[in-house]
């Protein structure tokens, strides 16, 4: 097991999640609405978590193409995840020294309020480049969504980063 700690880190068990999740969100059966709903709230939680934990100039090229990949599955046009996802990693690595000095309550909290700001911004670009209508009741659905899933999340990764 030692062996394998030395070319397994926990980036990696992230990228993993990530990309589960992502491909889960993006199944289109009626019946699992919620599931789809619940991964697709998790995936983005992830995201913002590596940005602020396991930030790397690689996170550019892979948000990039989560970004392209949800705005053309999801949207059928490029646009609000492509640049939500980047502006994050970029006022993240910008503000990265800033992070540093808060407690580890004081990170969850950052990471409460950076998940609904992201799709509070994703939902108005989606509006304004889009013509998407923007749904306060989504809005609120896929909020309260990120709430029950939170600490949960939090629990797992704190975990998963003692690896």
């Amino acid at each position: 097991m030692k062996l394998l700690q030395n070319y397994i880190r926990p980036v990696f068990f992230y990228h993993l999640l990530l990309f589960l999740s992502f491909s889960i969100s993006l199944n289109n059966l009626i019946e699992l609405q919620f599931i789809n709903l619940l991964f697709y709230v998790f995936c983005h939680f992830i995201i913002i978590y590596m940005s602020l934990y396991y930030f790397n100039f690689i996170l550019y090229f892979v948000f990039c193409a989560y970004g392209i990949f949800f705005d053309v599955l999801l949207l059928n046009d490029l646009g609000p995840h492509l640049l939500v996802f980047i502006f994050l990693l970029t006022i993240v690595s910008n503000s990265k020294k800033y992070f540093l000095n808060l407690s580890a309550k004081s990170v969850h909290y950052l990471i409460l309020f950076l998940l609904c700001l992201v799709f509070l911004v994703e939902m108005l670009l989606a509006e304004f480049i889009l013509n998407y209508s923007f749904d306060f009741k989504n809005f609120i659905i896929i909020i309260l969504t990120g709430l029950i899933i939170f600490f949960p999340s939090i629990f797992v990764f704190s975990k998963l980063d003692r690896l």
